[in-house]
């Protein structure tokens, strides 16, 4: 046998293969599933307070103009909060783009919009250290 039949069996040769390509593909799995372990219950936590912070926009869509009202019923609706978690609900009314008042007509005698808007707050301490989350919505009212 020569050198070069040899050489061309051990190159067709497949015993071995699938044990090669797992050891190649494991270590890439691994850091999939690690960022998956890291980051998912951050990711929750952020989509849980958007969801408190939607509930409280359809709330004001309702017709509730209360703050505090609209405050309760978020905190509520925010499943897993954290004591230090927070949600402030702020309303304005704005003429143009220039902030105004509410009781007042604008100086061209247009009503002035009215705006009411959702923020909530959270820490996340995990493997990558802590983070600020935050989310908020902006409900035009009138």
């Amino acid at each position: 046998m020569t050198n070069t039949n040899l050489l061309s069996r051990w190159l067709q040769d497949r015993s071995g293969a699938a044990a090669v390509e797992l050891a190649l593909v494991t270590p890439m799995l691994a850091v999939v599933l690690a960022g998956i372990a890291t980051y998912a219950p951050e990711l929750d936590k952020v989509h849980k307070m958007r969801e408190a912070v939607s509930s409280g926009g359809l709330y004001v869509m309702t017709g509730v103009t209360d703050p505090t009202a609209i405050r309760n019923l978020a905190l509520q609706a925010w499943t897993g909060r954290s004591d230090s978690d927070s949600i402030t609900v702020t309303q304005w009314c704005a003429c143009g783009g220039a902030s105004g008042s509410c009781n007042t007509l604008c100086a061209d005698n247009t009503v002035p919009r009215a705006y009411t808007q959702i923020s909530a707050a959270s820490r996340y301490t995990g493997v990558a250290g802590v983070q600020s989350l935050s989310a908020q919505q902006t409900v035009r009212t009138r």
